[in-house]
């Protein structure tokens, strides 16, 4: 269901993926390619089999530290230099996306209200706002909520209602842009409108179709 044309006055992003590079996806692809081994089992073995033991998520809740997850990773991969060549490649590619930014530059100059939601590492959080170009893309927005620092994740309803108290803006006048169609659960239940992110020119049409012209 899309929002009448005049009644959307909050834009909500997604930052892993839609803001800035997929880092842990891409970081895993690299380390996998070095490696000389199967990106699907590898990535397995470093991503998918993890979230089941919980490592990823108490690690973007804020329930661990960075220090402990890449121990506690350690402990499942038993190999240092992969570990160690994942957390470099983590780090390198924490950069935004230019096709993203000026789309939320131009937002901003049209005055729509400004939220980022992410399931996200308080740690690699503080690292992008080291950067002169990371700072500047997260001051561009409004309100910012990391589940690390609320403890609860995207899909859960709860995040995507205090990211609209933050921005003092009610479901039917907000859009959500995320990659990942999974986050969308929540947002649905409680009739915040959203969108599919998977480039900066689909976005700018799905945009439009909202009746934001930019």
């Amino acid at each position: 269901m899309v929002a009448k044309a005049d009644t959307i006055k909050a834009v909500i992003f997604d930052l892993n993926g839609v803001v800035i590079i997929d880092s842990h996806w891409h970081a895993i692809t690299n380390a996998a390619i070095k490696k000389g081994e199967d990106r699907t089992d590898f990535h397995y073995r470093v991503h998918t089999k993890n979230i089941k033991n919980d490592i990823f998520w108490k690690i973007q809740t804020g329930r661990i530290t960075e220090k402990e997850f890449w121990k506690d990773l350690d402990q499942n991969i038993k190999n240092l230099k992969i570990l160690t060549e994942i957390r470099n490649q983590v780090y390198s590619l924490l950069i935004p996306k230019k096709g993203t930014l000026q789309i939320i530059e131009k937002l901003k100059a049209r005055g729509y209200k400004l939220g980022l939601l992410t399931n996200f590492t308080k740690q690699w959080m503080d690292y992008l706002k080291t950067s002169k170009e990371g700072l500047y893309t997260i001051s561009l927005f409004d309100a910012i909520v990391n589940s690390a620092d609320i403890g609860i994740k995207k899909p859960d309803k709860r995040a995507y209602e205090i990211i609209l108290n933050r921005l003092e803006t009610i479901p039917g006048e907000a859009v959500l842009i995320d990659d990942r169609e999974k986050n969308f659960k929540g947002a649905h239940q409680i009739g915040l409108n959203t969108i599919l992110f998977s480039s900066a020119t689909q976005l700018n049409k799905d945009l439009n179709n909202f009746g934001i012209k930019i």
